[in-house]
């Protein structure tokens, strides 16, 4: 969508790898962080008590990313 200009820019969830010299960027100007979120009688705390449990996240995202590399290590 970048590259068609169909939008002008995008910020938080842009991955620059492999497009550094396609694209002007900026400093770092903001910094996310990914959160899971459950119902406060879940009883999940931790990352950890995800083991078993079934997580929806976002296609082609550093979140599902994340949850494949744990899924394969053996992690939950």
């Amino acid at each position: 969508m970048l590259k068609n200009k169909t939008i002008d820019c995008i910020w938080c969830g842009f991955s620059i790898d492999g497009r550094t010299k396609q694209y002007q960027w900026t400093i770092p100007y903001l910094r996310c962080e990914q959160k899971v979120v459950v119902r406060a009688d879940s009883g999940i705390k931790h990352l950890s008590d995800l083991k078993g449990k079934n997580v929806a996240v976002q296609v082609d995202t550093k979140t599902e990313e994340y949850f494949l590399k744990q899924q394969s290590s053996g992690k939950p």
